[in-house]
């Protein structure tokens, strides 16, 4: 029996990217692993297109490095008749809101995708049980 194999914090993807005229282009890596927190190393296989015979590739790879920024900051305010408004930055990476369900401390539930205010921000209106709840903002897995 050999090794155990690694795991996989990301799917693996293929397909074609053209530069004509263009300096960069980008393309969707969905990543898999539970530990977000912590940067990526992927390396990419760069490989001519067969329908280009005129394509130059000066290397045959390439790293690519994925450091994906802590969830933003939230801010939870008092609102009207025993609401709270629990409120972030839209950073345009949607994370994800979760309640705490139980007094153990270990079961989050998701709450429900939140729009945009109009003024840059993800607002959350809430009543939270017996007057307190806990909230956390986190990046999916």
């Amino acid at each position: 029996m050999g090794p155990p194999s690694p795991i996989k914090d990301y799917t693996p993807v293929n397909g074609t990217l053209s530069f004509s005229g263009i300096n960069y282009r980008s393309f969707t890596v969905p990543l898999s692993g539970a530990l977000l927190e912590q940067p990526k190393t992927i390396l990419l296989i760069l490989i001519p297109s067969p329908s280009d015979p005129n394509a130059i590739i000066t290397r045959s790879n390439a790293v690519l490095n994925i450091n994906l920024p802590p969830p933003p900051n939230v801010a939870i305010t008092p609102g009207p008749n025993g609401t709270v408004v629990v409120s972030w930055p839209d950073d345009g990476t949607e994370p994800i809101l979760e309640k705490l369900q139980s007094s153990a401390g270990t079961n989050w539930g998701v709450l429900d995708p939140v729009p945009t205010d109009g003024n840059g921000r993800r607002c959350y209106t809430d009543v939270p049980s017996a007057g307190m709840a806990l909230y956390r903002l986190r990046r999916s897995p």
